[in-house]
């Protein structure tokens, strides 16, 4: 596989520490969770940012954003990327949608070369919220914000943009997003606690 394994993990800050065992029993530590809270969840797989949207997110995902695209781009520093994965059934975006999404995209401009955006399904909100992105996607950020329909259109280009040229890199980051996406879903993402601060 082109330009080593793509499910490398770094020692960066929020790596939730113990993620190797942690992930050991989830997709054969494809992806390493990072977050799963009732709005979104949250992942590393090799040098992607992964969220997987359910609802409106809350105010940690501008911090969310800068700490995971912080670590991966130490780990892989010759790119990195993000993908944004959201289901039709999710609600439209409101106000405090925009600011928070404008503020993560603005922290993953200080370094990932690419950006993805997934919507999935059809009828109105799917039409509302690519409408919603379309509008980030005309802004000059560092990255290019693309849209597509699904997670394996999306794996090919987000990787070229990464410089992963290998077609076997996209199916894996595809196949680790999927498997994300069905953890969730069903309950069963695990998320490996914090360590607790030393004491003085």
């Amino acid at each position: 596989m082109g330009q080593g394994s793509l499910c490398r993990v770094g020692s960066g800050t929020e790596k939730n520490l113990s993620t190797h065992a942690a992930v050991k029993t989830q997709s054969s530590a494809r992806f390493v969770p990072m977050y799963a809270g009732s709005d979104y969840c949250g992942a590393l797989v090799g040098p992607v940012v992964v969220l997987i949207g359910r609802d409106r997110p809350g105010p940690q995902l501008p911090e969310h954003g800068r700490r995971w695209i912080k670590q991966v781009s130490a780990e892989y520093p010759e790119g990195t990327g993000f993908m944004i994965v959201l289901r039709s059934e999710a609600p439209p975006p409101n106000d405090d949608t925009r600011v928070r999404v404008g503020q993560f995209l603005e922290e993953c401009s200080r370094t990932a070369v690419a950006g993805a955006i997934v919507i999935e399904g059809e009828g109105f909100i799917a039409a509302t919220l690519r409408a919603f992105f379309g509008a980030f996607a005309l802004i000059n950020y560092r990255f290019r914000l693309k849209i597509h329909a699904s997670v394996r259109e999306a794996a090919l280009p987000l990787m070229k943009r990464i410089g992963r040229l290998e077609p076997n890199d996209a199916s894996e980051l595809a196949l680790a997003i999927e498997e994300l996406k069905a953890a969730y879903a069903a309950g069963t993402l695990v998320v490996a606690p914090s360590p607790a601060p030393r004491r003085a």
